[in-house]
């Protein structure tokens, strides 16, 4: 026996013909795969990220002007021909580091170690 569905308007035409019902193999693989999924419940709170502080006029922790009027380095400029002229190396307790390139020079300890 089969059932159909005809769909009709508020003014009583005929929207949509007969609807043939679905064959039984379809109405299964339908119900299996339609389940919600359960939400996650998190244990530990968000990682806040590191955020880059912005040193107003950090160009003057590069030079020094002496009582002469004389410009003078505080850092050692970068020898690599990839980084250029004005790119300065970072000053550690134990290097010298270029954030551009990773050319490091590591300073010899006087103890003999």
């Amino acid at each position: 026996m089969k059932h159909e569905e005809t769909i009709i308007g508020r003014s009583g035409s005929l929207l949509m013909g007969p609807i043939p019902t679905p064959s039984e193999g379809s109405h299964i693989r339908n119900s299996i795969t339609t389940h919600k999924r359960k939400k996650k419940t998190y244990t530990k709170p968000k990682k806040i990220k590191h955020k880059k502080k912005k040193v107003k006029l950090a160009v003057l922790q590069f030079y020094k002007v002496d009582d002469s009027g004389k410009v003078q380095r505080l850092r050692k400029e970068c020898p690599n021909a990839e980084c250029g002229a004005g790119t300065f190396m970072a000053n550690h307790f134990d290097r010298h580091y270029c954030g551009k390139c990773g050319l490091t020079y590591v300073y010899q300890k006087a103890g003999g170690d």
